[in-house]
């Protein structure tokens, strides 16, 4: 059993004190202690699950590897390896799986340096077709570097983008 686990049986925040952790095993001890329902099995087995993670959670009090809320996920309080959502805050992945957008919505600089990549490239598809028709040297010359300039704006944003970052 890992330390989310542990959690969810004592029903605690990920990021619960040494208190609350006291105090929600004796609260949950006294409800299904063997000796208040001696013929349920089904209490015998959550005590039993009950005592395994009141011991690892000490266990990780002690040895200073309790998690803090730093490292909670902030939609779902899990223990994870969180990454930056879209809203800044700290979630683990399968949040962020779980709420993704078919149409995500890009800020406004990126929104324009999208539009002037695409011109770009209408500007060097236009020019290589002149210079074809033509046979323009400067047509060709403008619609490569045109073409150029395009390609290395859409470089800058796929090697910059981060879907998700951590």
């Amino acid at each position: 059993m890992n330390l989310v686990e542990c959690y969810r049986v004592m029903e605690l925040a990920p990021n619960a004190s040494l208190d609350e952790v006291h105090r929600s095993y004796k609260r949950l001890a006294m409800k299904h202690h063997p000796d208040h329902s001696p013929d349920d099995a089904r209490s015998h087995r959550i005590f039993c699950r009950l005592t395994e993670a009141y011991a690892k959670i000490e266990a990780a009090f002690a040895s200073g590897t309790v998690p803090h809320m730093s490292n909670c996920c902030a939609r779902c309080g899990d223990i994870a390896e969180l990454f930056a959502a879209r809203d800044g805050r700290r979630c683990c992945a399968a949040c962020l799986l779980a709420t993704r957008h078919k149409r995500l919505t890009m800020p406004t600089p990126q929104t324009v340096r999208c539009l002037l990549t695409v011109c770009l490239e209408l500007v060097a598809l236009c020019c290589l077709v002149v210079a074809i028709n033509n046979a323009s040297i400067p047509a060709a010359v403008v619609g490569m570097f045109s073409l150029l300039g395009a390609l290395s704006a859409l470089s800058y944003d796929v090697l910059t983008s981060a879907v998700v970052a951590r």
